[in-house]
């Protein structure tokens, strides 16, 4: 049974999850799906969630194993996070990248 105040929710792996109204304005933040090697999931998610920049780590069925949720201070920061620390990871076979948009001075 539930208390008032509390909710159930589904079992996530994440590391700190930071309101949209705490990022700042120019920071950027998207979502990257990873594909890994059959057999190299577990210690893929284990990498996953220590890098800095990564906020969630979702595990997946289907195409891609893992949904990540990032963020950085710019475009190039982000871009080289993904090239340098999440491609590079052993059983790390490809990524794919989704920019958040925003719609004006709010992150959305």
């Amino acid at each position: 049974m539930l208390r008032a105040g509390t909710r159930r929710s589904a079992k996530v792996f994440t590391k700190t999850i930071y309101p949209l109204e705490c990022i700042a304005v120019n920071m950027v933040y998207g979502f990257v799906m990873v594909q890994s090697r059959t057999g190299m999931e577990q210690e893929v998610w284990k990498k996953l969630r220590k890098l800095s920049g990564v906020t969630e780590v979702h595990p997946l069925f289907g195409e891609y194993d893992f949904l990540l949720r990032v963020t950085s201070d710019d475009p190039d920061g982000m871009a080289r996070m993904i090239v340098n620390d999440i491609r590079t990871i052993e059983g790390v076979l490809a990524t794919k990248t989704l920019l958040a948009a925003s719609f004006g001075p709010e992150p959305l």
